[in-house]
């Protein structure tokens, strides 16, 4: 199995065995078995109650323009965007490795997920779905949201359809998966270009470093594709002679 798809205990750090058990109120954290999470409780307790109370603090959006309900909706966002923190913070705090902690920055991601469908210029939302996304190896999403962003969050263009085309053609190398047939590709990408499309106030370093991590995933695999081809064909002479 994939590291990915597996789920350790957030107190031993092994892997659970499957199913997992889960924290019953905050369902962010998973144990191994009931002595983990009891040996656990005290320090969990208190991320497990403000991750509680900020999910029950989320108030229902009535579907008008009132003022209260756009003092709910500032209050809601605010509250979401918080949630979202305090579960990046806990698996920052209380993981080891970015695989073990996978479980609990996908939740992350998906409350900032939640918070970008309410207000995708939400100050910080952006960039912490790009770089978590890039960081849990995410690759095509991430790619498409940068795009997305290029295309309906950056600068108008004046190259209209023309310059679509060659951001297109900028970011398509992270879409690529390098074979035997094409392993002479070069992957490149003109990043002063989508440097300078990326408004300033989105955190232009933040796409940047997604981009690098995204690249250096895809050099290392057309590299390993290169060494297993080699080694293919040194067993091959080898048969032969």
């Amino acid at each position: 199995r994939r590291s990915s798809d597996l789920e350790y205990c957030i107190h031993c750090r092994v892997e659970c065995p499957k199913p997992a058990l889960r924290c019953g109120r905050c369902k962010v954290v998973h144990y191994c078995s009931r002595e983990c999470q009891k040996e656990d409780f005290k320090m969990h307790k208190s991320w497990c109650k403000q991750i509680d109370k900020l999910r029950k603090n989320n108030e229902p959006i009535q579907q008008n323009e009132d003022n209260d309900n756009k003092e709910i909706m500032t209050r809601t966002k605010e509250n979401q965007y918080q949630l979202a923190h305090v579960i990046l913070e806990l698996a920052y705090r209380c993981t080891d490795t970015i695989d073990r902690g996978k479980s609990i920055y996908d939740c992350a991601l998906m409350e900032f997920w939640k918070l970008f469908q309410m207000d995708s210029c939400y100050i910080g939302v952006c960039e912490s779905i790009v770089l978590l996304s890039s960081m849990l190896e995410y690759d095509d999403f991430s790619i498409s949201f940068i795009y997305y962003m290029l295309n309906y969050h950056g600068k108008e263009s004046s190259g209209g359809d023309e310059e679509k085309e060659e951001d297109q053609h900028n970011l398509s190398w992270v879409l690529e998966r390098a074979s035997s047939k094409d392993q002479q590709r070069q992957l490149t990408i003109d990043y002063a270009k989508v440097r300078d499309k990326i408004p300033k106030h989105l955190g232009t370093n933040v796409f940047l470093v997604s981009l690098m991590l995204i690249r250096i995933r895809q050099l290392s695999r057309l590299d390993k594709e290169q060494h297993r081809n080699s080694d293919d064909v040194d067993d091959g002479a080898q048969q032969i002679s």
